[in-house]
């Protein structure tokens, strides 16, 4: 009995170390292999159901356990890519242009910032606030299609214009606005007016209307975006 069970336990237990084949593969030999013990404890009147039930279910349990711990760490690599902001910014889109929402923006402003504290580096972050008239005026916003469309073609050529890890926002339905976090070089002093006059072509090109442009820099300015102290930019476009 005492070989039996402990047999059994060790068969489960070697489940959790092995892939689900395997682990079939040691339940089945490790039955036939008790098989001989089952006999001698049937032929000694000892047999009850229990060992009978714990016998048949000797093939599943290194299984079981084996499936286990597939389905875990296949829970913990999901968890883990879905807490990648790169994966949570593409979660977390506008329905309206596909572009990710400031809740989206605040979460990389909030890693920019964590980044800040474990390696003590000042690398300031620009938010641009890019107020579209359009939106705002009932009779331009009739033509919601050509609009959105034009935003889409802006969003194409600030994408082209920014450098990497910098990220476009839209908070266009809400408050007609779009948001353009950049990662100026630190060593630019007038990195402010040079992000805006780098991306002043653009915006006079493009099919949006009067638009008005401010900025903040982060975290001299507020670290959530919704709590920013905006600084108005000189830079404005056609019909504002």
């Amino acid at each position: 009995m005492h070989t039996m069970w402990i047999g059994t336990c060790l068969l489960a237990l070697s489940g959790a170390f092995l892939s689900p084949s395997a682990a079939l593969v040691l339940g089945t030999g490790g039955t036939v292999a008790l098989l001989p013990v089952l006999l001698n404890i049937h032929g000694l009147g000892l047999a009850n159901h229990w060992v009978y039930g714990g016998y048949a279910l000797l093939p599943l349990s290194p299984l079981g356990l084996s499936m286990t711990r597939l389905y875990q760490m296949r829970a913990t690599r999901l968890h883990i890519l879905l807490q990648l902001p790169q994966v949570q910014s593409a979660m977390d889109v506008s329905d309206w242009s596909l572009l990710p929402t400031p809740r989206a923006i605040d979460r990389r402003i909030q890693q920019h910032l964590a980044e800040h504290h474990l390696t003590g580096r000042k690398e300031p972050a620009l938010v641009y606030t890019l107020a579209i008239d359009a939106l705002t005026d009932g009779e331009a916003a009739r033509d919601r299609c050509a609009l959105q469309q034009a935003v889409l073609d802006l969003a194409d050529g600030l994408r082209k214009t920014l450098r990497t890890g910098d990220m476009i926002g839209d908070d266009l339905q809400g408050h007609g606005q779009l948001y353009i976090l950049a990662f100026p070089n630190p060593s630019h002093a007038d990195s402010e007016q040079t992000i805006a006059r780098r991306l002043r072509p653009l915006l006079d090109a493009s099919r949006i209307g009067g638009w008005r442009m401010a900025v903040a820099r982060v975290p001299e300015d507020g670290s959530q975006l919704q709590r920013l102290h905006w600084h108005p930019l000189e830079v404005r476009g056609v019909g504002a």
